[in-house]
C-alpha cells in the first residue's frame, strides 16, 4: 500500500544501491590503509618497502667500506711520497714492516725465507697493504654509521706509525712526523668522502646527480691512489740505478790465488752444498726492508 502522493519503491532498486555503497566503502576504507601504510607514495606498502630499505643500506655500507679504501690509501701514498723528500731513510711503511719483522719469531722468518726467497719483503708489503685495506674498510662502513668511528680506527694507524718510527735507528723529526701527517690526512678525507656518500643517500630517491658526483669521486680517489703508489714504488725503489752501476763495477783480480781446496774437505753426503758456492747462486736476505743505496760512482 502507498502513501498519496509519493513515488513507489522498488524493493531490488534500493538493495542494489546499498550494495554498491557498502562496496564503495570497503574499496575507499583498503585504499586509506594502504595509502598510510605506504606514506600515500603507492610503491606497494611495508612489504616493497621493507625489501628495498635494507637493499640500500647494504650497498651504503659497501661504498663506505670503498671510500674507507680510498680515503686511507691516498694518505698512505702520500705519506711515502713526503717520505722520499723529507725522510728518504725511513718512512711510515718501512719502520712499521721493520717493526714486523723485529717482532716475529725467527722460526716464521725463516719459513718466509725459504717459501718466498728474496721476495720475502715484496711479500711482506703486500701482506700489510691487504691489512691496511682490510682495516680501512672497516673504518668506512664504522664511520657511516656512526660519526668520528672510523676516525678513530685512523688515529689508532697514526699511534702505530708514531710507536714503530720511534724504534727505528734511523728516526729524525720528519719520520716521527710523517705517521701523524698520514692519519690527519686519511682522516679528513674519509669524513670529506663519508659527507658525499650521506649527500647522495639523502637525494638518491629524487635526484642521481649527487650520487654520480660521489661515484666520480671515489673513482678518481681510486685512480690517483694507484698512480701515486706506483709513482712511489719508482721513487723509493730508486736504487735500480745503483743496481745497475753496481753491475759495470769491475774489481781488480787478485794479487794472488787462494791455495786449492785439500783433497777430502768436501763430505761427499748426498744433498749437502758444495763449500764454495757459485757466484750465480749466490744471493743476499737482508733482514731491513730498505738497506743503504751506495752508488760506487759517487762513493769515495
Amino acid at each position: 500500500m502507498s502513501t498519496p502522493g509519493a513515488e513507489p519503491t522498488n524493493p531490488e532498486r534500493t538493495g542494489a544501491s546499498s550494495h554498491a555503497q557498502t562496496y564503495a566503502g570497503r574499496v575507499d576504507s583498503s585504499r586509506q590503509q594502504q595509502a598510510a601504510h605506504d606514506g600515500g607514495t603507492g610503491r606497494g606498502g611495508p612489504a616493497a618497502a621493507d625489501v628495498e630499505q635494507p637493499s640500500n643500506e647494504r650497498q651504503r655500507r659497501r661504498l663506505a667500506a670503498a671510500a674507507g679504501v680510498v680515503a686511507v690509501g691516498a694518505a698512505v701514498v702520500l705519506g711515502e711520497l713526503l717520505a722520499g723528500l723529507l725522510s728518504p731513510s725511513l718512512s711510515p711503511m718501512t719502520a712499521v714492516g721493520g717493526a714486523v719483522i723485529d717482532a716475529v719469531p725467527p722460526g716464521v722468518k725463516d719459513w718466509a725465507v725459504a717459501l718466498f726467497g728474496t721476495a720475502d719483503k715484496a711479500a711482506l708489503l703486500v701482506g700489510m697493504g691487504l691489512v691496511i685495506a682490510v682495516l680501512a674498510g672497516m673504518a668506512g662502513d664504522l664511520e657511516v654509521r656512526r660519526r668520528f668511528a672510523g676516525v678513530a680506527i685512523v688515529a689508532v694507524f697514526g699511534l702505530v706509525g708514531v710507536a714503530a718510527v720511534l724504534t727505528r735507528a734511523q728516526v729524525t723529526p720528519a719520520a716521527f712526523a710523517l705517521p701523524v701527517v698520514t692519519a690527519v690526512l686519511a682522516a679528513v678525507l674519509l669524513r670529506f668522502l663519508i659527507r658525499r656518500l650521506e649527500a647522495a643517500a639523502e637525494t638518491g630517491t629524487t635526484d642521481g646527480s649527487a650520487r654520480r658526483r660521489f661515484l666520480r669521486t671515489l673513482a678518481g680517489g681510486a685512480l690517483a691512489t694507484a698512480a701515486g703508489g706506483i709513482l712511489a714504488g719508482a721513487w723509493r725503489g730508486a736504487t735500480a740505478g745503483v743496481n745497475d752501476a753496481r753491475e759495470r763495477l769491475r774489481l781488480p783480480g787478485a794479487a794472488s790465488h787462494a791455495p786449492a781446496i785439500p783433497a777430502g774437505a768436501e763430505a761427499g753426503v748426498e744433498g749437502m752444498q758444495p763449500l764454495v758456492t757459485p757466484n750465480r747462486d749466490f744471493y743476499r736476505i737482508d733482514t731491513a726492508l730498505s738497506v743503504p743505496a751506495v752508488n760506487p760512482d759517487t762513493w769515495s
